[in-house]
């Protein structure tokens, strides 16, 4: 398997269209992001901002989902491990 092959989605995308289709969703997330810190008076309203984020994200992972980029298992956070000391 090659590394254009690895990093290919379920839809067959190489490489650069896999990027360039990430990169556009990440561009449209800002975008989002921008204007509900508008709608929300820079995040002074809570309620208002906690709709338009999730609904900013959901979007975000479903326009990534169209393309097989993105599945539900990538809906839980990943874990981290602490450092040992």
């Amino acid at each position: 398997m090659t590394d254009e092959q690895s990093l290919s989605n379920a839809d067959g995308l190489s490489e650069d269209a896999l990027m360039l289709c990430v990169g556009e969703v990440a561009e449209q997330l800002n975008r989002d992001f921008q204007q509900a810190q508008e709608l929300t008076d820079g995040w002074r309203d809570t309620d208002l901002t906690y709709r338009l984020v999730q609904t900013a994200e959901r979007e975000c992972r479903d326009r990534l989902a169209e393309k097989g980029c993105w599945g539900e298992a990538d809906r839980a956070p990943s874990r981290v491990p602490r450092p040992t000391a």
